[in-house]
């Protein structure tokens, strides 16, 4: 066994016991503790203390495996966390898709008041805007009150023309053309939309289908004669799309409607089996207006009206 060597004394210079310690005697201090320490190292190991122990690196391994696995386990959590947040919303924007036929339904029962208007309104924008179906019977049903209660609340006209054109949209997803798209020069047919719109030789048209006259589109004005009077045939039905149409002072037969902005003030109008597709109405509130939204607000998407 080998013999420990005594442990050697410290001492101090009277120079050290000065209460004004300086850097010079502070350094002093250190280095007789170092050598103190060394001489305690060797006895209990012979290890220097200048050497780090082995034991510190494996620990740094330990804790960053550690730290690995817990770093992957919280963003596994987080993920599913975000997963669980995202279903969350799908399934709070499917249970409102479910409440807004009862929303419309409950605002259409007191018509003429302010609140229900505005639901009616906001209601049926957004649904035509995210291209939301409702079930037709509720529209259509609703609509005809907001019609009714405009008679004597002239707000409620506002919903009454925000079901009328989601009423329309939906007539989009309905609505089936059978007959199949033929060229325009198959026929000699003329067509006049009046000074809303120039004449059909320079508007985009779309003919469907073959027909014999009477069951022939006509397109003129009330008080000026059918340009096709005596051809014995023509398309089956004549579509105009994307449009500006003022229906005042029109006679219009056999017509598709599409994507169009359509104005009626009242006036004097003839339709027979028109379809209004996607369109947007805008309206006065007047005893005429107010009858052709009735018809607008049928269950069928071809229309016949008229308003002498």
């Amino acid at each position: 066994m080998q013999a420990l060597s005594p442990v050697e004394a410290i001492e101090f210079s009277p120079e050290d016991t000065c209460m004004a310690v300086n850097e010079s005697r502070l350094n002093k201090v250190e280095s007789r503790i170092h050598d103190v320490a060394e001489r305690l190292a060797r006895i209990e190991g012979g290890q220097s203390v200048s050497e780090k122990p082995q034991s510190h690196g494996i620990l740094i391994a330990v804790l960053s495996i550690v730290g690995t696995f817990v770093g992957a386990a919280l963003i596994a959590y987080l993920g599913w966390i975000g997963v669980q947040v995202v279903n969350q919303g799908r399934d709070i924007a499917q249970i409102k898709v479910l409440l807004v036929p009862q929303q419309i339904q409950s605002a259409a029962e007191n018509p003429s008041d302010p609140k229900n208007i505005k639901t009616a309104v906001n209601t049926f924008t957004t649904s035509r805007q995210q291209k939301r179906e409702i079930d037709q019977a509720v529209v259509i049903k609703a609509g005809q009150k907001f019609v009714a209660a405009s008679k004597d609340s002239p707000d409620a006209w506002k919903a009454a023309l925000a079901s009328i054109d989601y009423k329309s949209f939906l007539d989009s997803v309905s609505y089936v053309q059978q007959a199949t798209i033929v060229q325009s020069n198959v026929f000699a047919t003329q067509y006049d939309f009046g000074p809303g719109l120039p004449n059909a030789t320079t508007t985009p048209l779309i003919y469907y289908g073959y027909g014999v006259y009477p069951d022939v589109p006509e397109v003129h004005a009330l008080n000026a004669p059918n340009l096709n009077q005596g051809l014995i045939n023509g398309p089956s039905y004549l579509e105009l799309s994307d449009g500006h149409l003022n229906l005042d002072n029109l006679y219009l037969k056999r017509i598709i409607i599409k994507n169009s902005h359509v104005t009626y003030y009242g006036g004097p109008v003839h339709l027979e089996n028109v379809v209004f597709i996607n369109c947007t109405f805008e309206m006065i509130r007047d005893p005429g207006t107010q009858e052709f939204a009735k018809a607008l607000l049928s269950p069928q998407s071809e229309i016949t009206f008229q308003n002498a």
